[in-house]
């Protein structure tokens, strides 16, 4: 499980990561759509050709087996984008590392369940900001998006608050692949911001764009958002 810290330049990723994030360098904003003479970092090297080892006998009437495929962790971007600041349903809490992405998961499902009780209309997919973290966990603010603010305060349940959501100039990486993995991204993000001697401020966003079934499911697809001084 991830252990993000979160100082001002966001070195906190790399003091977690025990300075693995030196290795990754992200390309360039546009290399996506042209790709840069070198290697591209974010993918995955292909592994060299090996030779297939020779079929073991099976016992008569042993039906065919087959290994796992494993898929390699997708990271892209970044991209520069402009956050703005949107009403939103937020609940707060905190969390160990170990069970994080289950209560994030849980506050995502309790914010639903708010806001339908309100009647409030959401907007985009479910959010976290991480606030602050250290050694044992993390606190966070989970996001859903309000279509329009409410016209009167209605009456939120406890560690519920209508709020503004963070905003201003980012950059925008996307990662596809288990949650379990995805501290492969954010050692490339921090070695891209070491390499471009960016300063980043002291919260980044997760923006959830499906629902895996666990934090070991490959086909999540969430994009993260390093707000920069």
């Amino acid at each position: 499980m991830l252990k993000r810290l979160i100082p001002a330049s966001l070195l906190l990723i790399a003091s977690v990561l025990g300075g693995m994030a030196q290795q990754t360098i992200l390309p360039p904003p546009g290399s996506l759509t042209t790709p840069p003479a070198a290697p591209n970092p974010l993918i995955p090297a292909t592994p060299p050709a090996v030779a297939p080892e020779a079929p073991q006998q099976q016992p008569p009437g042993t039906p065919p087996q087959t290994g796992d495929q494993v898929k390699p962790t997708e990271i892209s971007g970044p991209t520069d984008v402009v956050l703005d600041a949107r009403t939103a349903l937020i609940l707060k809490g905190q969390s160990s590392w170990d069970d994080g992405y289950d209560n994030l998961m849980e506050a995502f499902a309790k914010l639903r369940t708010e806001a339908t009780r309100l009647k409030l209309v959401t907007t985009s997919r479910p959010q976290s900001a991480f606030m602050s973290t250290d050694d044992f966990g993390f606190k966070y603010e989970a996001m859903i998006m309000l279509g329009a603010a409410p016209g009167t305060s209605p009456a939120l349940s406890k560690d519920f608050s209508i709020a503004q959501s963070p905003s201003g100039k980012a950059l925008k990486f996307t990662h596809i692949g288990a949650y379990d993995d995805i501290d492969t991204t954010y050692e490339a993000i921090t070695a891209y911001l070491d390499e471009k001697g960016l300063k980043a401020r002291n919260i980044f966003i997760e923006e959830y764009m499906n629902d895996p079934k666990s934090s070991e499911d490959i086909t999540l697809e969430m994009n993260i958002y390093v707000l920069i001084e």
